[in-house]
């Protein structure tokens, strides 16, 4: 029987920028539906300030942080238009 340490010992495990914005994504929309539980906002006041954040983290991911990375082997097109082979 293989142990769980020795199973997470042998996965190598990268996490990229893109995948922590993946992350950071839902947090602000988190906090904003709390508030409006714990502090008694109005739900609309709660999910826009939520969202706005949320928002904001896409559009760097998109606009920002996108040009920054060179693509990486394997991602984007290779060969020519419309070739499936």
């Amino acid at each position: 029987m293989v142990s769980n340490n020795a199973t997470l010992d042998r996965l190598s495990v990268s996490l990229s920028r893109f995948d922590l914005l993946l992350a950071a994504v839902p947090l602000p929309l988190a906090v904003g539906l709390a508030a409006t539980a714990i502090i008694g906002l109005p739900e609309p006041v709660g999910i826009i300030g939520g969202a706005l954040p949320s928002v904001a983290l896409v559009v760097y991911g998109i606009a920002l942080l996108s040009r920054r990375q060179p693509p990486t082997a394997g991602s984007g097109r290779s060969g020519a238009a419309g070739s499936h082979g």
